[in-house]
């Protein structure tokens, strides 16, 4: 009963997260809104002829696109100061789909792109040392960082009165700089994830969900340097029966242990995490549930569940999912299982193929892809075992690629 309330108020803390966003995107816009009115009537009326007037107004709107990309690079850098400051060590640098990540030993440009994130800054952690390591500043770096830069427009903003293009610009700027500052500093539950002052909230007051931070962060720069979670030790991703796996960040050791076991190939114990992570239900993250319900389809599949109950398991908002995150390299290989094992159509199980080669070409972490391509021949191996005829799915341009695991 006791963990029910807990989790029960949790549901609570997202849906008033997600209507607190909303609150604060609609009164920004409102404040700009009145900005806007206030400033662009004067320059409508000292302006001659509607084509200047339009000039005037693009150059408006894209000067605020520009302030709020700027906004969002000068967040995630917030976070590389923060880190670099606290001893981290540089893992990758995301700014929507293109990210900066090291790759045997070399920067490299990649594609990645996470829902409900408009950008990302991952660093390796220090070490674990009697149940701390510094990860409050490191989370509010991004927010400080907006408010530093924030304050420097403002005074631009003050130079440039009275109301004009220049003032415009710089007060929109101040705007978009607190809101980010707000949207991200102040602890809430944002677009389906935690945001950074609700990170550094958990990591503050429970020792368990810094430790999910913390492995999070160091399971990342394992991949980013070459090594799979699967040749991490066990004994990281152990999962005592007494804590709350709904609360974020202990939920994120949970995903760890699953994907430990999944690098590892071993489809049951994979199967058994993912259905004992998905029994808090609506009291999980919406973006942490979706992934669950991706992978709980693909191991019922692999495990022959009754065609039945798959198509009960792929439901119309799963199906939406899935197709808004189409590019996801593990999607790709949930849909080439899908087509070839349930829907038994080969061509369409290509198709997915040839998506997956084109979103591992760009894909920042090669050793998920390697794990991606054992599990794609296992795949192959299966349909051809169901077929009777051991080289009916076999794909002879791809087999150099792909390493056998014995199972």
């Amino acid at each position: 009963m006791e963990k029910r309330n807990k989790t029960g108020k949790r549901r609570w803390k997202i849906k008033l997260g997600s209507a607190a966003c909303l609150a604060l995107s609609l009164l920004m816009g409102g404040v700009f809104g009145y900005l806007w009115a206030r400033s662009m009537s004067q320059i409508i009326a000292d302006t001659k002829g509607l084509g200047m007037v339009l000039i005037l107004l693009g150059t408006v709107l894209l000067g605020l696109f520009l302030v709020v990309y700027a906004q969002t690079i000068i967040h995630e850098a917030g976070h590389l100061l923060a880190g670099w400051l606290s001893g981290y060590r540089f893992i990758s640098f995301r700014i929507h789909s293109r990210i900066l990540v090291r790759e045997n030993g070399r920067l490299k440009w990649k594609r990645y792109r996470l829902a409900g994130t408009g950008g990302q800054c991952l660093m390796m952690p220090p070490e674990w040392q009697d149940g701390k390591f510094p990860c409050v500043f490191y989370n509010l770096g991004g927010a400080a960082a907006n408010l530093a830069v924030a304050a420097v427009c403002f005074l631009f903003s003050w130079l440039c009165r009275p109301a004009g293009i220049p003032w415009l610009f710089w007060t929109g700027a101040v705007v978009v700089g607190i809101g980010f500052a707000i949207l991200n500093g102040v602890p809430m539950y944002a677009g389906g994830i935690v945001n950074d002052g609700m990170n550094a909230l958990y990591c503050f007051r429970d020792r368990q969900s810094r430790y999910g931070f913390w492995l999070t962060l160091r399971a990342n720069g394992a991949e980013s340097a070459g090594t799979r979670v699967g040749k991490l030790p066990e004994e990281w991703f152990a999962l005592p029966k007494d804590l709350d796996y709904s609360s974020p960040l202990i939920t994120g050791i949970a995903l760890l242990a699953m994907a430990y076991w999944h690098d590892r190939l071993d489809l049951d114990r994979a199967s058994q995490v993912c259905s004992f992570i998905l029994g808090y239900g609506e009291d999980l993250l919406p973006l942490y549930r979706n992934e669950l319900r991706c992978e709980e389809l693909f191991y019922a599949v692999m495990q022959d569940c009754p065609e039945e109950r798959l198509r009960s398991m792929y439901t119309k908002k799963l199906e939406k999912y899935i197709k808004a995150t189409g590019s996801n390299i593990a999607r790709c290989r949930l849909m080439y299982a899908w087509e070839l094992l349930v829907e038994k159509n080969q061509k369409a199980a290509e198709g997915w193929l040839e998506k997956f080669e084109r979103a591992a070409a760009v894909f920042p972490y090669q050793v998920e892809v390697e794990n991606e391509r054992e599990w794609l021949a296992r795949i192959r191996r299966q349909a051809a075992a169901e077929s009777g005829c051991p080289d009916a799915f076999s794909k002879p341009e791809n087999l150099n690629r792909e390493k056998e695991v014995a199972l």
